[in-house]
């Protein structure tokens, strides 16, 4: 009786997989998304394909994610990187984000996910400011520094009247 409650969780938590259509850099291809204990799926073969990448084998249950010259390991038999259902290989939608550096959501008007530019080009990454001295505007003999800053965001305005 307990295996039979013990697959009854399994499929209750288990949604059947269904196509999607992903946009990257302005092309469109269908990929296979599925749910499994509240974590999205993204089904490998028609999405490496479409973003040129590209799997090979290692060893002891891995696999390397690869595209050029760089190939990042996966372990299969972890839940949080990939499954492997029916001879078909799904990465975990947050393992492949970081891969990525890059952010997968669903646009709100066609229902249509897309994956975002690689967030290393995005101007909204922090990047670390030099610090930096000036002496107060209203002539004080203090300097304004932006080291008090560090660690907190900050917006640092510039004006030249050459």
């Amino acid at each position: 009786m307990s295996w039979f409650l013990g697959l009854l969780c399994l499929l209750a938590l288990s949604v059947p997989g269904s196509a999607d259509t992903l946009i990257y850099q302005g092309r469109e291809f269908e990929v296979g998304l599925t749910s499994v204990g509240g974590l999205n799926y993204l089904e490998a073969g028609s999405l490496l394909d479409g973003l040129g990448w590209y799997t090979t084998d290692l060893k002891e249950n891995r696999i390397g994610l690869c595209h050029e010259d760089q190939c990042v390991p996966v372990d299969l038999d972890n839940p949080q990187q990939a499954m492997v259902r029916n001879g078909e290989l799904f990465l975990a939608v947050p393992f492949f984000e970081s891969v990525l550096q890059s952010k997968i959501g669903r646009d709100a008007s066609s229902g249509k996910l897309i994956l975002l530019a690689n967030s290393q080009d995005s101007t909204t990454v922090a990047r670390q400011f030099p610090d930096l001295t000036l002496p107060q505007v209203n002539g004080g003999a203090d300097l304004n520094t932006l080291d008090f800053l560090r660690g907190r965001r900050a917006i640092v305005f510039c004006f030249a009247s050459w």
